[in-house]
């Protein structure tokens, strides 16, 4: 989004330099009878490759940044916003809210399976 202005397709690599955290967010497929894989939109997202070595402080700065975008109220388009550049806008930050969401349940899952 920011090099280009628009949000990719899954896969989408989302990279947080601050953090030094990546990873890949993408559907989760299936197979097919003809043995083809194909995505399944309706099932949650997947992280198909993570950078090693995220620390509890990266989890909560995470965490937070879900939360504060969770509680933006972005319900109505501004008079001074024109539609397309809000629904752009909008279209970044469902993204954003999937992305964190989906790191921050694969990290817990993946903690509560090394115990």
């Amino acid at each position: 989004f920011r090099d280009y202005g628009f949000v990719e397709n899954y896969p989408q690599k989302w990279i947080f330099e601050d953090q030094q955290v990546e990873f890949t967010l993408d559907y989760s497929y299936g197979r097919l009878e003809d043995d083809t894989w194909t995505p399944l939109p309706d099932e949650p997202l997947q992280i198909t490759s993570l950078s090693e070595g995220i620390t509890e402080e990266d989890m909560d700065f995470f965490l937070d940044e879900s939360k504060r975008l969770e509680n933006l109220r972005l319900d109505e388009l501004s008079a001074d916003v024109p539609q397309l550049e809000w629904q752009v806008a909008m279209d970044y930050y469902e993204a954003v809210r999937a992305a964190l969401e989906t790191l921050l349940d694969t990290v817990q899952l993946v903690q509560c399976e090394n115990g």
